[in-house]
């Protein structure tokens, strides 16, 4: 795990608490389980509807979103704020525009996801108000053309195309609960390295446990080699970790496993107690060199590109339904970020047992194909023509760029390539 400025850095660990807030002008709106409001797209920009689902823990907090268009700026004035949609309880949108410095960096797409800011106005440092995807309910898609990106099991980001219009989305809880205040306890830490770190180097604590949360240089500890300590105020229940010089490059490393001479990066721990007093094997860079690192624990390169393309070119894409499955009357429909007509679910034609729909490349789409044309299955359509991922098969992460070939639907509605 490292420090990323663009994202939340921070694993999940311990129990992730539900919560909900809401500013809405009309609590007894209807019932949110049965009516979606109508909302307008507005020229030049993305509009995100957000249903947050847990109405009952609600308080007055402002929702912002957090994404590229501002080239990820956390700072509250800086920030596209969500407003209450009068007389649907729970439902929230945000119109996103681009800034002019994000145009000029090239921005293409929306990527980003909601988050409440803190009682005070105040952007959390560790993100810890951003909404998650549980494991049991995990974030949906409800309407419109997007997809979910996840990071650290729970942490979803919304993406999708500059021209997508109107999103429409819903959650189940917030990574902390934005209306409880936190309850700091002082927490002493002495920490054993089996491996001492090396002169010059110091070791930092970081963690959603803390006040300034993941800011790996707000916490410095004291000691030399294989001691230190630091007491600060502490939520338990939450996680930490440590690193070296303020730099996740110098991350904490697990002791070798039994049959083998390599070491592994460390999981985030978890607070149990006022008086802590963990053991860690040592950290890269500091004690252990990076050819004392497994193999799959290496750095992973970028996705290999996606193969070439050229104007005219012939995209086949045949879907077959694997043993025991039967749409009955529904149909299978195909989208692409790489077709010319971007939000638009295109039916796939039946014959002999295969699904099948064949991508033409336009001239000024050659870039879209070649960098963003991830296919995605639906089995019917939603409101307004428009993908309803709630369907059996839903949204097929597995597909990967430039998809031409065959495709068997499994039992389990996932896809895999003949």
């Amino acid at each position: 795990m490292k420090a990323n400025k663009f994202m939340a850095i921070a694993m999940m660990a311990g129990a992730l608490v539900m919560a909900s807030c809401n500013n809405n002008p009309n609590p007894d709106g209807p019932d949110i389980k049965s009516t979606t409001p109508e909302v307008a797209a507005t020229e030049g920009a993305v509009t995100v509807v957000w249903n947050i689902a847990n109405i009952d823990e609600m308080c007055d907090v402002q929702y912002v979103f957090a994404g590229n268009y501002n080239n990820w700026s956390t700072n509250p004035d800086e920030m596209v704020k969500f407003e209450a949609i009068p007389d649907y309880k729970g439902w929230y949108k945000a119109v996103i525009k681009p800034t002019d410095e994000a145009l000029a960096d090239g921005w293409d797409h929306l990527e980003g996801k909601p988050n409440a800011l803190a009682k005070d106005g105040t952007f959390p440092a560790g993100w810890d108000y951003q909404w998650i995807g549980l494991e049991n309910k995990p974030c949906e898609l409800l309407k419109g053309s997007a997809e979910f990106k996840t990071e650290y099991e729970v942490e979803t980001s919304i993406v999708c195309n500059a021209d997508a219009d109107v999103i429409f989305v819903k959650s189940y809880g917030f990574k902390t609960n934005p209306c409880v205040d936190a309850v700091y306890d002082n927490v002493t830490f002495n920490l054993t390295v089996t491996v001492p770190v090396t002169e010059g180097g110091t070791v930092y604590i970081v963690g959603d446990a803390f006040e300034k949360s993941w800011d790996n240089t707000a916490y410095p500890m004291t000691g030399s080699g294989s001691n230190w300590t630091i007491t600060l105020p502490t939520v338990v229940g939450k996680s930490y970790k440590f690193c070296v010089d303020a730099n996740w490059a110098n991350d904490q490393m697990n002791a070798p496993e039994e049959g083998k001479d390599c070491v592994k990066k460390a999981d985030n721990m978890t607070v149990d107690f006022t008086t802590m007093n963990p053991t860690v094997y040592g950290f890269l860079n500091f004690g252990i060199t990076a050819d004392q690192v497994c193999a799959d624990e290496e750095e992973p390169g970028e996705e290999p590109t996606a193969v070439d393309v050229k104007a005219g070119d012939e995209l086949v894409v045949n879907v077959k339904l694997g043993e025991g499955l039967d749409l009955g009357e529904n149909k299978l429909y195909v989208w692409s970020w790489g077709q010319e007509k971007k939000d638009t679910p295109l039916e796939m034609t039946l014959a002999e047992g295969v699904y099948s729909y064949k991508f033409v490349v336009a001239e000024g789409d050659v870039a879209g194909w070649k960098d963003s044309g991830m296919l995605f299955v639906a089995t019917v359509l939603g409101e307004e023509g428009a993908m309803n991922w709630d369907g059996k098969l839903g949204q097929t992460g597995d597909i990967k760029p430039i998809q031409a070939g065959t495709w068997t639907i499994n039992s389990d509605w996932s896809l895999t390539k003949e």
